[in-house]
């Protein structure tokens, strides 16, 4: 959770727009990929940096609002926008339908044996 400084922060590195727009993410990015960022101080010591658009999800949706196994992405396409209309959930088990061979063994190394009702089972 975030304090009320934290959130005034967070939110002052967002280009809003139009509620139907992307509301562009002005702070920084995570190295690796690219992903927008939101750091911020827990106590005098300890730093910690979260994904953006799981900030905004959760201050527009309720704390604590992604279940576990979840991610947010942007259905626009944009991967600056942390605009809360634009926020979807995506869930990391994905259905096996359309896979190659090669992608259904990698998925079986993970999840041993699939089929689709597993893949559709959310104890996985």
């Amino acid at each position: 959770m975030l304090d009320e400084a934290q959130i005034k922060d967070f939110w002052s590195q967002v280009i809003c727009q139009a509620d139907d727009a992307c509301w562009l993410w002005d702070g920084p990015m995570q190295p690796s990929s690219g992903a927008p960022e939101f750091a911020h101080r827990v106590n005098d010591v300890v730093m910690v940096t979260r994904k953006a658009r799981g900030v905004a999800y959760q201050l527009a949706f309720g704390w604590g609002s992604i279940p576990n196994g979840s991610y947010v992405y942007s259905s626009c396409g944009n991967s600056l926008c942390v605009n809360p209309y634009h926020l979807k959930l995506g869930h990391t088990i994905v259905n096996d339908e359309g896979l190659t061979q090669s992608q259904c063994r990698a998925l079986e190394r993970f999840h041993g044996s699939i089929n689709r009702e597993d893949l559709n089972d959310a104890s996985l």
